[in-house]
């Protein structure tokens, strides 16, 4: 596996073993007393045979299975607590028996993979050395060819730190797959600083998952800190439950793509997204998953740098957190929501920039966003549907804030809410769709509306019900064509007359003139009208049109041609025969 997170082979169960709070400490005792070696160990289940790596069993001093020397030519020896620990050669099944105590001092790694295909299976990995230098991982992955897959828990002991706040970096700098199934526990830390669990992709074409939990206690605040030391494009895939994570922050997501799949999974306080200076930078903060993340999403770093929070998979997810633009006066930020194609995202939690400089959304991805907060959002920098289908489904004030919407061609705004800035169709092919999807309803543009040629408006009839655009007392300006395309939901009345249009504004007919298509069997009915169908009145705000029945071919009709179509048949035949 590359970067396709949704066909990893099931290979992280954990196998069973006991953490006891009495066991955990006895570990870190015993590792304690011999940190003053801190050697640099090399895997070798080989035994005395040159070269390092293969299968067997990682415990705290009794079997023999590591080396000094990196191509394992030396006499190997059992683990001394305190070492690094260094799996590379050949990779292989390691079982973590009981606790094991590693070191992570200044310049060194504490668990290093310089070769890929290792799966590290039960037991728990203790830091317990001083980690005086937050840029060197504690988990890195260097070269190999193949995925690094760790089941073990890790024990994170920020209390015999020297020097303030920190972060404890998983490394993964190859273009395979470095998963941690574990749980990581802070709860022997007893410092106040702010300490963080950062993810650090290097490649883009790798990915890191982390499916485990983080546990943590104290005054101190615990954070996940994603891609801050990653590239731009890189994937994380954090689907575990982080719950016991809050307390302000409880995640930053610096730049990469950061997929989760569990409501807690960044915790349950504010996610910092996008804590970058530089304005070249990502970062993307999407659901691969059904799930609800309740989570106050606040823009952060470079006003530049694009920020994106949505869906990433077909499902349906929600945010119902507070989405704030807002940071000071100074600094404002705008987002990109998006869902991908086949998927819904709902944003029932407010999008504000609290009064402060304009902040801006952008809708990006080909599936359904729905802003559903009942009261609306509040930001006033503008709202651009540029692809896909945005709805508004608020039920009061303006689902996209104060300011202007201009759709895109190949785009659709739509819903059964309110939208009161004014509204702009940029080019042929904008689209519009009153009601949910699959549902029949009337969608409010009460701040103006420019329909430029091209624009195309979808409508579903269900009875004598049918999808309406009002326009308040707006201005309304037609310029040019503008087509309608009809589906039946239930049954088309016939003789009905659909109201298309309402309005009782200044409504502006700057050449209109109209393409109708559809509903399947029916067409527009000659009656009505001036023999059109339709009646558009712009002085009088009104749309409507009329429906008739497409005739079926008669019986006797049909008949009568296949009748035709036999004698022209026997005179071909005649003449053939007297040639």
């Amino acid at each position: 596996m590359k970067d396709n997170h949704m066909n990893l082979p099931n290979t992280t169960m954990k196998m069973p073993h006991l953490r006891t709070a009495t066991g955990l400490a006895t570990g870190l005792v015993m590792a304690g007393a011999t940190l003053s070696a801190q050697s640099t160990a090399y895997w070798d289940a080989n035994g005395d045979t040159a070269g390092i790596g293969g299968s067997g069993t990682w415990d705290p001093g009794t079997t023999a299975n590591w080396n000094d020397a990196s191509g394992g030519t030396n006499a190997t020896s059992t683990w001394t607590a305190g070492d690094y620990a260094v799996f590379g050669g050949t990779g292989g099944s390691v079982t973590v028996d009981g606790t094991v105590a590693v070191g992570g001092r200044s310049g060194k790694d504490g668990l290093s993979f310089t070769s890929g295909g290792y799966t590290l299976i039960g037991g728990t990995i203790a830091y317990t050395a001083d980690f005086n230098n937050s840029s060197v991982p504690v988990i890195d992955f260097s070269a190999g060819s193949d995925d690094v897959v760790i089941g073990s828990d890790f024990i994170l002991d920020y209390s015999i730190r020297t020097n303030g706040n920190g972060e404890l970096t998983v490394n993964n700098s190859t273009d395979n797959t470095l998963e941690l199934s574990g749980d990581f526990d802070f709860s022997a830390s007893n410092r106040t600083q702010a300490k963080w669990l950062g993810f650090s992709q290097q490649n883009v074409g790798g990915s890191i998952i982390y499916s485990g939990s983080t546990t943590t206690s104290g005054t101190e605040t615990t954070a996940l800190r994603v891609g801050y030391a990653g590239v731009n494009g890189a994937n994380y895939y954090i689907t575990g439950d982080n719950s016991g994570l809050g307390g302000g922050n409880s995640a930053d997501l610096t730049r990469g793509n950061v997929y989760v799949e569990h409501a807690t999974a960044l915790g349950i306080g504010t996610v910092r997204l996008g804590n970058s200076s530089a304005a070249s930078d990502t970062v993307q903060l999407l659901t691969n998953a059904a799930i609800a993340v309740d989570n106050t999403i606040q823009m952060a770093g470079n006003t530049g740098s694009t920020k994106v929070v949505g869906g990433g998979s077909a499902d349906n997810s929600e945010f119902s957190g507070k989405i704030d633009l807002y940071i000071n006066a100074t600094y404002q930020h705008n987002v990109q929501v998006t869902a991908a194609s086949g998927g819904r995202v709902d944003f029932s939690g407010q999008i504000s920039d609290d009064g402060g400089t304009s902040g801006a959304v952008e809708k990006i991805g080909a599936g359904v966003v729905r802003f559903t907060r009942a009261t609306g959002n509040d930001y006033d920098g503008g709202t651009t549907v540029s692809a896909g289908t945005l709805l508004a489904m608020n039920t009061s004030n303006s689902a996209t804030g104060t300011g202007a919407v201009s759709v895109a061609a190949g785009a659709t705004l739509g819903g059964t809410g309110f939208v009161t800035g004014s509204v702009t169709a940029d080019a042929a092919g904008s689209r519009f769709a009153a009601g949910d999807t699959g549902a029949v309803g009337t969608f409010t543009m009460s701040g103006g509306f420019t329909a430029n040629s091209g624009a195309t408006f979808a409508h579903d009839i269900s009875g004598t019900s049918v999808d309406v655009i009002d326009f308040g007392s707006a201005a309304v300006a037609i310029n040019g064509v503008l087509t309608f395309d009809f589906s039946n939901l239930s049954t088309v009345e016939t003789g009905v007359v659909y109201s298309l249009f309402e309005g009782d504004g200044t409504w502006t007919d700057n050449g209109a003139s109209f393409v109708f298509n559809g509903p399947a069997g029916y067409e527009l009915d000659s009656s009505y009208g001036s023999g059109d169908g339709y009646i558009w009145d712009a002085a009088g705000n009104s749309l409507t049109v009329q429906f008739a029945a497409i005739p079926e071919p008669s019986v006797s009709g049909l008949a009568a041609a296949g009748l035709v179509g036999m004698l022209a048949m026997m005179r071909r035949a005649r003449r053939e025969s007297n040639k």
